[in-house]
């Protein structure tokens, strides 16, 4: 009878066990939500290393892009942090470099970890991501902000100065608006397809997309002409607007002084599907602007000054 070398047993069974297991988890009273973890942050993944295959543990590099909620406090934008998943079935491994993830999880002793029994980890693709998940976190006592009076009482204890200037340096991670932008409100409105985009976003980096127009809805200062390549620019801050892929469609609004632009508190960005059509509705065609209602009737106007000369 034909033996099997005792290595090659051993690896067989680690392979059909890791393969037919399942990740358990401790039952919990309520269900874990983004805001439930340790920590949860926006960010983009730089580097993956660890093998799969040998069931080592991965380790994503993760540009920090937004931080929405950090126990530790330590958690910074524009840094980039190791997050650890475990090799064995409870790991998280879809994450793919170069892509972006709303991203929650646990820390230990300093280090960042997630899993599928105490993390929510999701693909960010715009910002309406952020209210599915629970977006903005309410304040947690560690997170609170400073008091816009100083306590003047005799006996407020070192600790709580402490904590209240640690608070005061904390950093400002989200993007605030005066006002929610509607699309044919913006200086420029079009329908185009992204043929390339310049810049990096997890360098911190302002992009460049290269838009190539289908149809203009609005232009009040620059001429946009169908088929022409426009160069439509976005800041690498909270603002910006990073989602954009290149080969798709979308609806894009923006300001157009010296250039034409997008952020999130002036711009609506809506992609269309295969038949041309936004998931949202959007009030088309634009009305027209009294810009471009003067410039009909100055013309209208010579044309028959004109013919009643004739």
């Amino acid at each position: 009878m034909t033996t099997l070398p005792i290595a090659s047993v051993v690896i067989f069974l680690a392979f059909t066990l890791h393969g037919t297991s399942s990740c358990s988890c401790v039952p919990m009273d309520e269900p874990i939500t983004f805001c439930s973890p340790d920590f949860g942050i926006q960010g983009t993944v730089t580097k993956i290393e660890g093998n799969l295959t040998l069931f080592e543990d991965l380790v994503y590099s993760v540009r920090v892009l937004e931080v929405y909620h950090d126990s530790s406090d330590a958690i910074q934008v524009s840094t980039t942090i190791d997050i650890t998943t475990p090799g064995h079935t409870c790991g998280i491994h879809f994450l793919s470099e170069g892509l972006t993830y709303l991203i929650s999880g646990v820390t230990n002793s300093g280090s960042y970890a997630i899993n599928n029994c105490q993390s929510v980890v999701m693909p960010y693709n715009d910002i309406r991501d952020l209210s599915n998940v629970g977006i903005p976190c309410s304040e947690s006592p560690t997170t609170t902000t400073t008091p816009t009076t100083i306590p003047s009482s005799p006996t407020t204890s070192p600790t709580s100065l402490t904590t209240t200037a640690t608070n005061t340096m904390a950093p400002t991670s989200r993007c605030l608006c005066d006002e929610e932008p509607t699309f044919c409100s913006s200086s420029f409105a079009i329908k185009g397809t992204v043929v390339n985009i310049l810049g990096n976003r997890s360098l911190n980096e302002d992009l460049q997309y290269n838009v190539r127009v289908q149809e203009v809805y609005r232009n009040s200062t620059q001429a946009i002409r169908v088929n022409e390549i426009l160069e439509i620019q976005t800041p690498a801050s909270l603002c910006g607007i990073g989602s954009l892929k290149t080969g798709s469609s979308y609806l894009i609004s923006g300001g157009s002084t010296s250039s034409f632009s997008i952020d999130i508190c002036t711009s609506v960005v809506q992609e269309v599907n295969d038949v041309g059509e936004a998931s949202v509705d959007i009030d088309l065609p634009c009305s027209a602007s009294v810009s471009t209602i003067t410039s009909f009737v100055i013309i209208v106007s010579v044309l028959l000054s004109v013919v009643f000369h004739w």
